[in-house]
């Protein structure tokens, strides 16, 4: 009877404190650019901030799927996006790029191991993904957009995207 109330309780302090989900701390944090307001042709740096449950990635061999989605009015700037790494040496990192005919773009990212391995963020996210989005088109509260998660992200142009954060942009 003792083994199974302390069961029990292991359970119910599981739950209640973090859902014991394997996905419960893998999402997107944060979306920042320094600059609310575009200029058409004008470049912005936009970084992403994430965290990922490192026991997936590092001991279970799991991937982090990151996607932005891009509206229209911002065009990605092919090259540009980075894994900030320590030190100097960003880690280039290509996107998986799907356009739409509604003009938004998304932009699919996985990452393992090896990838995360000296990840760092200036915030205090695990990992931080930098790109840079540029004015195409004039718009009023254009919403950048991001999710992550240990599993597939569904994204697409005919599939309900579910962004963890969104940073609000200008383009004149």
């Amino acid at each position: 009877m003792r083994h199974l109330t302390a069961i029990l309780s292991l359970s119910i302090m599981c739950l209640s404190v973090s859902g014991c989900s394997d996905n419960e701390n893998t999402e997107v944090t944060d979306i920042y650019t320094a600059n609310s307001t575009i200029e058409i042709d004008e470049p912005a740096i936009f970084d992403v901030d994430f965290d990922f449950n490192s026991n997936d990635v590092f001991d279970d061999g799991e991937t982090v799927s990151l996607v932005v989605k891009v509206p229209a009015g911002l065009s990605y700037l092919r090259g540009s996006a980075q894994l900030n790494q320590w030190g100097s040496n960003d880690l280039a990192v290509p996107p998986v790029i799907r356009r739409c005919t509604d003009g938004s773009t998304y932009l699919a990212f996985v990452f393992d191991d090896n990838d995360l391995d000296d990840g760092q963020s200036s915030g205090n996210a695990d990992a931080e993904l930098s790109l840079t989005l540029v004015g195409a088109r004039r718009g009023q509260a254009l919403a950048v957009e991001a999710t992550a998660s240990i599993e597939s992200v569904p994204y697409g142009c005919r599939e309900t995207f579910t962004a963890d954060q969104q940073e609000i942009v200008d383009v004149e």
